[in-house]
């Protein structure tokens, strides 16, 4: 049976000190500055260990997969490893109080069935399922209406809130820092444990309205990386966001000099956590047409922070919050990609995929090549690619295979440190 690797606290190199927002991180993974980030891709300075392999290849995103439901595609001949999320609202309902069990549960067929875990907390959502009540009486809610319904999220960027972090994070590592069965853990300072702010347009413009900046939120994202790297110095780290930071497509009509969707704060904070603390970057940003792929410019930061894959210093990932794959049943709906394919038909269903991939590798179309270590998919995506499933196109099982082993090549460096 699955027992669960208890706290353990690993000394490994020298302890650095990092002051952020007012917050004293020690971690013998972070560096005092940019600086010794950009010396350790010359190979100089500082070397990070861990007791897990890192995190590579495919995982599967499973949505509710701490909510009691059963392992899905343990034995998929593609599947290396499972993304599952927590809420913090199931986590401490009330204020102090830590239960982990859920994850618990979910975590141990995966580990048994000798297969990667990727663990992480959702601070907050689009269905008032992840916030405890009890934040609210500490930091005031930013609401706004989706699809008829009023929703509420906490003011992250309020001073306030941060330190209202620092406990369920600590506990959080005092569980599981140094677990050798845990491959990575997220970073998630915002809206399902990834660090897009807002990705409702509605909701966009109300946290504008509520004081949101882009500098605010700079400043409580990166203490969210320090406050993860003072917790998990001996366990990889994963931090991912949309193709847009908060869903503004024209910031100077709200006075702020940006670039579209704010994707230049965005990549700001991401290019700082992978210097400083080493942390694998990923994306949901991937498409089929190669030039909106290209309009989310995550691509062209992907292909810009390849140098540190190839010198082991952190992983990147790319993948979509959309199915890329769909059965012949929901190719009609009006959501993507559905509505974005001329036909319904498995031919045009299995091209759609592929050229997600395709993208996801660059080289074509004038995506820059990158190299991605790790993608996550969801439940259609994989039962197209699982031999005895109804759902199994060859087609999809085949260029599933050629992107695992390219991301497995590409992670050649990582395995060596």
């Amino acid at each position: 049976m699955y027992k669960m690797y208890m706290k353990k606290k690993f000394r490994f190199g020298v302890v650095c000190v990092c002051f952020l927002t007012g917050l004293l991180v020690i971690s013998s993974g972070a560096f005092e500055s940019l600086a010794e980030g950009e010396a350790a891709l010359k190979g100089e300075g500082k070397v990070r260990t861990y007791p897990a392999e890192p995190p590579v290849g495919i995982y599967f995103d499973y949505h509710g997969g701490t909510s009691g439901k059963g392992p899905k595609f343990l034995d998929h001949p593609h599947v290396d490893g499972v993304f599952l999320r927590t809420s913090w609202k199931q986590v401490e309902a009330r204020r102090g109080v830590y239960d982990f069990g859920q994850l618990e549960k979910a975590i141990e067929p995966w580990v048994e069935a000798g297969k990667g875990v990727i663990i992480g907390i959702a601070l907050a959502g689009q269905h008032n399922r992840s916030t405890p009540e009890w934040v609210y009486d500490v930091v005031q809610p930013v609401s706004y209406e989706r699809m008829g319904i009023k929703v509420k999220v906490p003011r992250c960027w309020d001073p306030k809130f941060l330190p209202l972090l620092e406990g369920i994070v600590e506990a959080f590592g005092e569980k599981y820092n140094g677990n050798p069965n845990i491959n990575a853990v997220l970073v998630g300072p915002a809206h399902i444990g990834f660090l897009t702010a807002m990705p409702n347009r509605s909701g966009a413009e109300e946290f504008i309205k509520a004081g949101w900046t882009p500098e605010k939120y700079k400043r409580y994202a990166m203490g969210v990386c320090a406050l993860y790297a003072k917790h998990f110095a001996n366990s990889r780290l994963w931090l991912r966001c949309a193709g847009m930071l908060i869903r503004i497509r024209k910031p100077d009509e709200y006075g702020f000099d940006n670039e579209p969707y704010f994707t230049d704060t965005r990549d700001e904070i991401l290019e700082h956590a992978a210097r400083m603390y080493g942390c694998t970057i990923g994306f949901n940003a991937l498409e089929a047409d190669s030039k909106a792929y290209m309009a989310t410019r995550a691509p062209q930061f992907l292909a810009r922070m390849s140098d540190g894959v190839m010198i082991g210093r952190y992983g990147l990932e790319v993948s979509d919050d959309w199915p890329m794959w769909l059965p012949l049943k929901r190719r009609r709906q009006s959501s993507p990609p559905a509505n974005r394919l001329k036909d319904s038909s498995d031919k045009t269903m299995n091209d759609y995929f592929g050229a997600c991939m395709r993208n996801a590798i660059g080289g074509w179309r004038g995506v820059p090549e990158s190299h991605i270590t790790l993608m996550k998919l969801l439940e259609t995506d994989l039962s197209a690619s699982y031999p005895g499933y109804e759902e199994y196109q060859q087609q999809v099982y085949e260029i599933t295979g050629w992107v695992r082993e390219r991301m497995k090549k590409n992670a050649a460096a990582l395995y060596r440190k």
